[in-house]
C-alpha cells in the first residue's frame, strides 16, 4: 500500500477556510489534479494496482493506492478544519485510488451517509479512533461507531482506522504508551466486529 496524505483538500470542507480562496473550487480541482498526477506516475511503471499478472484489470496483486484526507491533526489542540465530506465529493470521487482514509471520529467530521456517495469501487479507511486527546476509547465505543457507518457501506469495503498519525509533527507528539493502548482498543474492537 502507498498511502499519500493530503492535508489541504481536506480542510476546505470548512466554510471559513474555503472563504480564503477567490476560487475554492478550483483549490480542490488542483488538489485532486496533483494526487493524480503522482498516481499516474506509479501507474506509468506497469505496476497499476488493479491489474492482474495476466495483464486483465480486476483485482490483482498489485499496489493499493490510498489517500488520507486530513483536517490537519493539532495533537491536543484538536483539528484545523470543521465540516462534511459533501462539498469534496464531485473532487474526491475524480481520485484514481483504491482506498480514502476518513476522518470519523470527531464530532465535526460530519454525517456517515456521505460514505453511500463514494464510487462503490473504493474501499473506506474508516477513522474511528481519536488520536488527538488523551482518553482511550472502549472498543464498544468504537464498535458503535463502525456500526453507524456500516448502515451507509458494506463491511467488506470498510477498513478500520484511527483518524490520523499519532505524532503527525514534532509539535504534537503523543506518549507511546497512548497511542498503543488506542490500537490495542482499535484491535479489540474489530475482533468484536468479526465475531458479532
Amino acid at each position: 500500500m502507498i498511502q499519500l496524505d493530503e492535508p489541504h483538500l481536506c480542510v476546505l470542507v470548512d466554510e471559513k477556510v474555503r472563504a480564503q480562496f477567490a476560487d475554492p473550487e478550483a483549490e480542490m480541482r488542483r488538489a485532486v489534479d496533483w494526487i493524480n498526477q503522482i498516481v499516474d506516475g506509479v501507474v506509468a511503471e506497469g505496476v497499476h494496482p488493479l491489474s492482474t499478472a495476466s495483464g486483465e484489470k480486476g483485482r490483482g496483486e498489485g499496489i493499493t493506492l490510498a489517500v488520507h484526507l486530513c483536517r490537519r491533526n493539532w495533537g491536543r489542540r484538536g483539528w484545523g478544519a470543521a465540516g462534511g465530506y459533501e462539498v469534496l465529493l464531485p473532487h474526491i470521487n475524480r481520485l484514481e485510488v483504491q482506498q480514502l482514509m476518513l476522518e470519523f471520529s470527531i464530532p465535526v467530521a460530519g454525517d456517515l451517509a456521505v460514505l453511500r456517495e463514494l464510487p462503490p469501487q473504493v474501499k473506506i479507511g474508516l477513522g474511528c479512533v481519536d488520536v488527538r486527546f488523551p482518553e482511550i476509547e472502549p472498543p464498544e465505543k468504537i464498535v458503535e461507531r463502525v456500526q453507524k457507518a456500516l448502515a451507509h457501506v458494506a463491511p467488506e469495503r470498510l477498513w478500520l482506522n484511527p483518524d490520523c498519525g499519532f505524532a503527525p509533527g514534532k509539535d504534537h507528539e503523543i506518549p507511546w504508551e497512548e497511542a498503543y493502548l488506542k490500537l490495542k482498543s482499535l484491535g479489540a474492537a474489530g475482533r468484536k466486529l468479526r465475531e458479532g
